[in-house]
Protein backbone atom coordinates (compact mmCIF):
# COMPACT_ATOMS: atom_id res chain seq x y z
CA UNK A 1 0.00 0.00 0.00
CA UNK A 2 2.64 1.94 0.95
CA UNK A 3 5.00 1.80 -2.21
CA UNK A 4 1.77 2.08 -4.42
CA UNK A 5 1.08 5.53 -2.63
CA UNK A 6 4.63 6.46 -3.14
CA UNK A 7 4.31 5.62 -6.98
CA UNK A 8 0.93 7.41 -6.97
CA UNK A 9 2.78 10.47 -5.63
CA UNK A 10 5.62 10.34 -7.86
CA UNK A 11 3.54 10.03 -10.49
CA UNK A 12 1.83 12.80 -9.73
CA UNK A 13 5.05 14.97 -8.85
CA UNK A 14 5.99 14.20 -12.45
CA UNK A 15 3.00 15.61 -13.92
CA UNK A 16 2.84 18.70 -12.29
CA UNK A 17 6.18 19.24 -13.39
CA UNK A 18 5.21 19.03 -16.67
CA UNK A 19 2.66 21.34 -16.36
CA UNK A 20 4.83 23.54 -14.44
CA UNK A 21 7.32 23.54 -17.57
CA UNK A 22 4.17 24.32 -19.97
CA UNK A 23 3.24 27.00 -17.61
CA UNK A 24 6.10 28.97 -17.75
CA UNK A 25 6.11 28.55 -21.66
CA UNK A 26 3.03 30.01 -21.83
CA UNK A 27 3.98 32.39 -19.44
CA UNK A 28 6.73 33.89 -20.66
CA UNK A 29 4.72 34.07 -24.37
CA UNK A 30 1.79 36.08 -22.70
CA UNK A 31 4.41 37.84 -20.78
CA UNK A 32 6.47 38.54 -24.29
CA UNK A 33 2.87 39.50 -25.71
CA UNK A 34 2.57 42.20 -23.46
CA UNK A 35 5.90 43.55 -24.09
CA UNK A 36 5.17 43.75 -27.92
CA UNK A 37 1.79 45.52 -27.07
CA UNK A 38 3.51 48.03 -24.54
CA UNK A 39 6.38 48.73 -27.62
CA UNK A 40 3.17 49.66 -30.01
CA UNK A 41 1.38 51.49 -27.96
CA UNK A 42 4.08 54.06 -27.10
CA UNK A 43 5.46 54.29 -30.67
CA UNK A 44 1.96 54.86 -31.74
CA UNK A 45 0.79 58.35 -29.93
CA UNK A 46 -0.47 60.19 -32.80
CA UNK A 47 -2.42 57.14 -34.02
CA UNK A 48 -4.46 57.27 -30.78
CA UNK A 49 -7.44 58.96 -32.34
CA UNK A 50 -8.56 61.06 -28.86
CA UNK A 51 -5.00 62.13 -28.65
CA UNK A 52 -5.14 63.30 -32.33
CA UNK A 53 -8.35 64.70 -31.77
CA UNK A 54 -6.90 67.03 -29.22
CA UNK A 55 -4.04 67.84 -31.08
CA UNK A 56 -6.08 69.05 -33.71
CA UNK A 57 -8.30 70.97 -32.54
CA UNK A 58 -5.47 73.01 -30.22
CA UNK A 59 -3.56 73.75 -33.33
CA UNK A 60 -6.93 74.88 -35.51
CA UNK A 61 -7.68 77.11 -32.35
CA UNK A 62 -3.86 78.86 -32.31
CA UNK A 63 -4.71 79.24 -36.01
CA UNK A 64 -7.85 80.91 -35.86
CA UNK A 65 -6.36 83.04 -33.11
CA UNK A 66 -3.46 84.24 -35.48
CA UNK A 67 -6.13 84.46 -38.60
CA UNK A 68 -7.79 87.14 -36.58
CA UNK A 69 -5.26 88.54 -35.15
CA UNK A 70 -3.64 89.51 -38.33
CA UNK A 71 -7.36 90.37 -39.70
CA UNK A 72 -7.71 92.55 -36.75
CA UNK A 73 -4.33 94.30 -37.81
CA UNK A 74 -5.01 94.38 -41.46
CA UNK A 75 -8.40 95.98 -40.44
CA UNK A 76 -6.55 98.84 -38.67
CA UNK A 77 -4.33 99.31 -41.49
CA UNK A 78 -7.20 99.98 -43.55
CA UNK A 79 -8.61 102.63 -41.98
CA UNK A 80 -5.49 104.40 -41.41
CA UNK A 81 -5.29 107.80 -43.66
CA UNK A 82 -1.35 108.10 -43.95
CA UNK A 83 -1.72 111.75 -43.73
CA UNK A 84 2.45 111.68 -42.64
CA UNK A 85 3.20 109.86 -45.89
CA UNK A 86 3.53 111.32 -49.72
CA UNK A 87 0.92 110.61 -52.50
CA UNK A 88 3.23 108.24 -54.22
CA UNK A 89 3.48 106.35 -50.72
CA UNK A 90 -0.69 106.30 -50.08
CA UNK A 91 -1.09 105.12 -53.49
CA UNK A 92 1.73 102.17 -53.10
CA UNK A 93 0.38 101.30 -49.65
CA UNK A 94 -3.19 101.78 -50.86
CA UNK A 95 -2.57 98.89 -53.85
CA UNK A 96 -0.80 96.47 -51.93
CA UNK A 97 -4.08 96.75 -49.48
CA UNK A 98 -6.40 96.11 -52.54
CA UNK A 99 -3.82 93.00 -53.40
CA UNK A 100 -3.77 91.83 -49.49
CA UNK A 101 -7.77 91.97 -49.64
CA UNK A 102 -8.28 90.08 -52.76
CA UNK A 103 -5.93 86.92 -51.02
CA UNK A 104 -7.40 87.22 -47.48
CA UNK A 105 -11.11 87.41 -48.25
CA UNK A 106 -10.70 83.20 -49.40
CA UNK A 107 -9.49 83.23 -45.46
CA UNK A 108 -12.48 85.30 -43.66
CA UNK A 109 -15.38 83.05 -45.83
CA UNK A 110 -13.41 79.88 -44.59
CA UNK A 111 -13.81 81.36 -41.07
Amino acid sequence: MKQASTDELSSIQKKHEAHKKDFVVILAKANKCRETVDYIKSNMDECEIPYTINLRAEEVEKFANKLERITDDFTELKQNDYEECGSDTKAGIRKLIDEMVSKLTGFEDDK
